[in-house]
């Protein structure tokens, strides 16, 4: 006669080194998306490119310009001669409007005489 076993003494596979089904990627394929694909990674690879030049710029300025403090002057600035440039527009500035003023006063007083002589000419014919 044939015995059979008990529902819990049944043999089962060991998990111990079971990994389990590799999900396998499936990718679609259509001769549609041939263009778009290669459009995409030409357009990436142009993002890349401006990044890289970018950074290479910026790289490039780190080295040439960097100063402590986070100031980026050129070696060669000099501030007593960017003041003293400034205050001399300044004088020039204020020359010309001076200028302007006594000629405008000068040539007001002028003509004030001019017409007073004239008056006085007038008056004794």
């Amino acid at each position: 006669m044939v015995s059979s076993l008990p529902f819990f003494a049944t043999i089962r596979p060991s998990f111990k080194h079971y990994i389990g089904p590799k999900a396998s990627q499936v990718r679609a394929q259509s001769f549609k998306d041939e263009g778009r694909s290669s459009n995409n990674v030409d357009a990436n690879l142009g993002v890349l490119r401006e990044r890289i030049v970018l950074i290479k710029m910026k790289e490039k300025l780190e080295r040439c310009c960097g100063c402590k403090n986070g100031w980026n002057y050129a070696p060669g600035y000099n501030y007593k001669l960017k003041r003293m440039l400034e205050i001399s527009q300044l004088f020039q500035l204020v020359s010309l409007v001076a200028a302007t003023l006594g000629f405008t006063f000068f040539s007001g007083a002028f003509l004030l005489c001019l017409v007073s002589l004239l008056v006085h000419l007038n008056q004794g014919f």
